[in-house]
């Protein structure tokens, strides 16, 4: 039932409220805690009117926050302040990158002082459990921060790791066929999303979701990248190829401050970063995709077929907002794919 929910926040934890107006009903708080979903009851029951349970179940969760919140180190505190002194310079994500490393940095910690050994056997865990590609950016991230707060030593035994490139996955055309029937039928906001990520590869979690009608510039057959969103912080234009054209018609019936991806709460505000990613995960979790495919599948799958199409890689290079033909040409390998089509058919005999 609607309005059964409540949220409360305390210590920065976000706590639920199931609070049915039935009375009959028990009461609840539940939260999540390292990813895994938490209940408790608590006295929350023996009041019987609306408004007192309301008064319990918030001094339950304030009692939860403060029990389930360590006392910080002075270690901690002094990581956190660093951090917090990098929003001004930074942006939003790289910020939350940053503190999510530290919290995995201090809950491993759980209290012991942070020294080089406590440094080095949390970096042994993270080798044993990431990606080497994550142990970098912990390393990089960690020991920039410790150079900051004066204790650089914790990083002397610590180099970076080698990293094992894992080839970025597309999507075969017959797979294309198979996500393109069953999206565009289950779920045509997605099937729209996807096709910006497929024809003009704009990034699908950090540049789509602001995107508003007043960047899609129909009469020029372009779409505007704002510097505020994109990844090298540029403002960049990408094609609208002929074949989207159809699919963007809606546009014209949109004023310029209308989000194309509106909240689906708040349609004054654009769509969450992670809404899509999800959706689109589930979809692949059901046809049994493996999890090396995902959203951002569609940008590579967009890439190969346009070279295989003919497309040249100086066009694809502009199409890709890539710095140089070098870094296209990388892009390609990494997937496999190299300009051999002439090479087969007219490399001359002896």
């Amino acid at each position: 039932m609607l309005g059964e929910k409540k949220l409360f926040a305390f210590q920065g934890r976000t706590f639920k409220l199931y609070a049915p107006e039935d009375l009959g009903k028990k009461w609840f708080v539940e939260w999540y805690d390292a990813g895994k979903r938490q209940r408790k009851y608590g006295n929350i029951n023996s009041e019987t009117s609306y408004k007192g349970r309301l008064v319990l179940a918030e001094q339950f969760a304030q009692s939860l926050a403060n029990e389930l919140t360590p006392v910080k180190t002075v270690d901690q505190c002094q990581v956190e302040d660093h951090i917090q002194g990098m929003a001004a310079h930074c942006r939003a994500s790289t910020i939350t990158n940053v503190v999510g490393i530290a919290n995995q940095l201090f809950t491993w910690l759980n209290g012991r002082q942070l020294d080089r050994v406590a440094m080095e056997e949390f970096f042994a865990h993270v080798g044993a459990t990431r990606h080497t590609t994550t142990y970098n950016v912990y390393r990089q991230w960690l020991s920039k921060i410790c150079d900051a707060i004066d204790r650089p030593n914790l990083f002397i035994n610590i180099e970076p790791v080698k990293t094992i490139k894992t080839p970025a996955r597309f999507f075969q055309a017959h797979q294309v066929a198979r996500l393109r029937d069953e999206i565009s039928a289950c779920d045509p906001q997605l099937w729209l999303y996807i096709q910006f990520v497929f024809y003009c590869f704009i990034r699908p979690s950090r540049e789509l979701p602001p995107l508003k009608a007043g960047d899609i510039m129909l009469q020029d057959r372009e779409i505007i990248i704002r510097g505020a969103h994109s990844k090298n912080k540029k403002t960049q234009y990408v094609a609208i190829p002929d074949s989207f054209m159809p699919a963007l018609s809606f546009v014209y019936d949109l004023g310029p401050n209308e989000y194309i991806f509106p909240g689906c709460h708040d349609p004054r505000k654009p769509i969450g970063r992670n809404t899509m990613s999800q959706r689109h995960r589930d979809i692949l979790r059901r046809l049994k995709f493996g999890s090396d495919y995902c959203l951002y599948s569609w940008k590579h799958t967009g890439a190969v077929m346009a070279i295989k199409a003919g497309i040249g890689v100086k066009q694809l290079q502009i199409q890709l907002r890539h710095h140089s033909l070098d870094e296209t040409d990388k892009y390609l390998r990494q997937m496999g794919v190299r300009d051999v089509g002439n090479l087969r058919s007219d490399f001359p005999g002896i």
